[in-house]
């Protein structure tokens, strides 16, 4: 399909949100669009975007089903940004030669870009001249668009009639004659240059236009409608090897949404190929509970204390655990089921996003006059000749339009008056101005699955390697230094790792959050310091799955490369590293402390401290006594293993004051 959609954003904000506009589309194998203006992207298509820079007009975009995404690939256009090409590849499609398909939209001779740039029209299709010879070496090609050009019924090809001569230079010259071939159109008007440059172009490159002249469209159907007229200006061009697969061209019926009508082209292989691609399976992200700091403590201190949840507790207390890594996950899925069990009883769960058709402005009015639009849109495109039919259409399009922002900004002053009065913020409806503005998201599951795999191969672990030849043998007096770090996990150690959870966190798949922990009652405190002690016992940390959330940074937002990661954990297991993070303090506290030049690793210590004092020694010694100061930085994660680090120091000592200190 080929069709000019007059840009992404119509009377209901952004026309892919439009489940009407979405099924014109929808079943359609590759999907050329112009006069995007912005970037497109719909669910179940790959997308390729081509947009001017620093400019809200033009944009052309390539959709492609995700069954067939990858026989298919993209091919710069540097030349200009209104041309955008694909490649079909030969072999996926079965097909004799690799199909080139480019995308290009040409603004008209009236628009404010030709007006400031004189040259525009002549640049932009040298460009287009270049890519469809370059391409034209490698395959056959197929180019769509609006051309903004109206050829009439005048030959796209070099015909001779009169002089022998004539034709025997063309045939030398390796032109391909066609005197017989003729094309019809029902616009009989040619408005120039637009319509020369065009029709050199296709003659040139020895391309045929299929309008008038393929299945479906003999006549060469008007495809714009304007309040004045209608005329052809969007086309299908086509290399003659092609022509053998085209099967039908259709010129599809008017409709609200652009004053273009879609084209749609069918082609046909000699041998069919199977395009099947599994849709990945992803499970939804589970629903919250919501937590209230006045009632929730309570409700969900008294539901750990119901028999049923207590009889799930006590279970986890009688059980055995072994210690593996299999053990490790059953008592962790135990001790969440059990704060699942009496959160489902307690506390509220948040509710999935539903996605209305149409915006809440958009009322009984405004759907009887869209109706009533496509109803005169559909008489106009079955009668284009008729002006009584085209006056009503434009006449119906522009009470439709006024009616439609009328209605927004009608729903829109509300809410900023319920907003704005009163002295409390109205949060209700600050949130639906917002879900108003906002966007459906761009990336469907295909993409989704992309994602997945970069980011699995970008956190996998790597790869174990042998055990060491000499395996280092710990003292009995390391040994015991260590037991603070190896005996049981206590409770006051729980307890005042509880009383700093800081709250409002989010919680990961387990739903479990930071204030459930901090509501525990004597059972699920006992069950808690049970699969922490199990845990530490066995080596095994059974909390590895995390939410992650991409950021998006900058450059093609499709690319799994220019996104941020932000991984959300569980707060149980948090809590469990929290503890031993206390515990590895306190080792190195006692036992290896860092001197007082050591900043990392220790609380409440920056590099701003080193920073300060290297300042205050400069202005010292610089500016009041004026002598020369020389600093030297070391840095000891390079140090050797067996140097120490007091006689690495000692070394680089002597080796500056043999130095000469003017050239150091």
């Amino acid at each position: 399909m080929s069709w000019n959609i007059q840009d992404s954003v119509g009377d209901q904000a952004n026309k892919f949100e439009v489940s009407d506009f979405i099924s014109i589309i929808s079943n359609k194998s590759i999907v050329c669009l112009q006069e995007t203006k912005t970037l497109v992207k719909i669910e179940g298509f790959v997308s390729y975007n081509s947009n001017r820079k620093g400019s809200r007009s033009g944009g052309v975009c390539i959709l492609a089903q995700n069954c067939i995404r990858k026989g298919i690939s993209h091919i710069k256009c540097p030349e200009s940004d209104d041309i955008i090409a694909v490649k079909l590849d030969r072999h996926f499609f079965r097909l004799d030669f690799d199909l080139f398909l480019i995308c290009f939209y040409i603004s008209p001779s009236t628009s404010s870009l030709v007006k400031r740039n004189p040259d525009y029209t002549s640049k932009i299709f040298n460009s287009l001249n270049a890519i469809a010879h370059k391409l034209k070496q490698k395959g056959e090609v197929i180019l769509c668009g609006d051309a903004n050009s109206r050829t009439a019924s005048l030959p796209d090809f070099i015909s001779c009639y009169n002089s022998r001569s004539t034709f025997d230079v063309y045939d030398d010259i390796g032109f391909e004659v066609d005197i017989s071939e003729h094309r019809n159109n029902c616009d009989k008007t040619v408005v120039a240059p637009h319509s020369q440059l065009f029709l050199d172009f296709v003659t040139n490159n020895q391309l045929k236009i299929l309008n008038g002249r393929t299945l479906g469209d003999s006549m060469g159907k008007t495809t714009c409608h304007k309040w004045n007229g209608s005329s052809t200006v969007d086309y299908f061009v086509a290399s003659s090897w092609v022509r053998d697969f085209v099967t039908t061209l259709q010129v599809q019926s008017l409709n609200s949404y652009s004053d273009h009508s879609p084209l749609l082209l069918n082609i046909t292989t000699t041998k069919p190929f199977h395009a099947n691609l599994e849709l990945p399976q992803f499970s939804a992200l589970p629903t919250r509970f919501k937590w209230d700091s006045k009632n929730s403590p309570k409700h969900f201190y008294d539901a750990l204390d119901s028999p049923e949840v207590l009889s799930k507790l006590n279970a986890i207390l009688e059980t055995n655990y072994d210690h593996d890594l299999e053990s490790n996950k059953r008592i962790a899925d135990d001790l969440t089921s059990c704060l699942h069990a009496a959160a489902k009883v307690s506390l509220k769960s948040s509710k999935k996003p539903v996605k209305l058709p149409h915006k809440k402005w958009f009322d009984r009015d405004c759907l009887r006059s869209k109706r009533n639009l496509n109803r005169l849109a559909n008489r106009l495109s079955r009668n284009i000749k008729n002006n009584l039919f085209r006056a009503a259409y434009y006449t119906e399009r522009n009470k439709h339009s006024h009616l439609i922002k009328k209605k927004r900004l009608n729903f829109l002053d509300k809410l900023n008056k319920a907003i704005e009065d009163g002295h409390i913020l109205n949060w209700k409806k600050f949130k639906q101005l917002k879900q108003n503005n906002a966007s459906s998201p761009l990336l469907d599951k295909f993409d989704l699955l992309s994602f997945y795999d970069f980011f699995t191969q970008l956190y996998k672990k790597p790869e174990e390697g042998p055990p060491p030849a000499n395996p280092i043998s710990i003292s009995s007096t390391l040994s015991q230094k260590t037991d603070i770090l190896n005996r049981a996990i206590t409770m006051p150690e729980t307890l005042k790792a509880i009383k700093n959870l800081k709250k409002g966190k989010s919680s990961s798949t387990d739903q479990v959050s930071n204030e459930m922990l901090q509501s525990l009652n004597q059972s699920g405190l006992l069950a808690l310091l049970k699969t922490f002690n199990h845990c530490l016992e066995s080596g095994r940390y059974p909390w590895h799955t995390s939410v992650i959330t991409p950021i998006y940074k900058s450059g093609n937002p499709f690319s799994p490369d220019n996104y941020r990661a932000i991984a959300v954990g569980s707060c149980t297991g948090k809590l469990f590293s929290s503890i031993l993070l206390d515990r590895l303090l306190l080792f190195k506290e006692l036992y290896c402390p860092d001197p007082k030049e050591q900043l990392g690793f220790q609380k409440g210590a920056q590099t701003n401290d080193h920073i300060l004092t290297l300042k205050t020694v400069i202005d010292k010694y610089t500016k009041n006594q004026r002598v020369r100061l020389y600093t030297c930085f070391v840095d000891l994660r390079k140090a050797f293993d067996t140097v120490s680090r007091d006689l690495l120091l000692h070394k680089i000592a002597r080796r500056v004051l043999q130095c000469d200190l003017r050239h150091v």
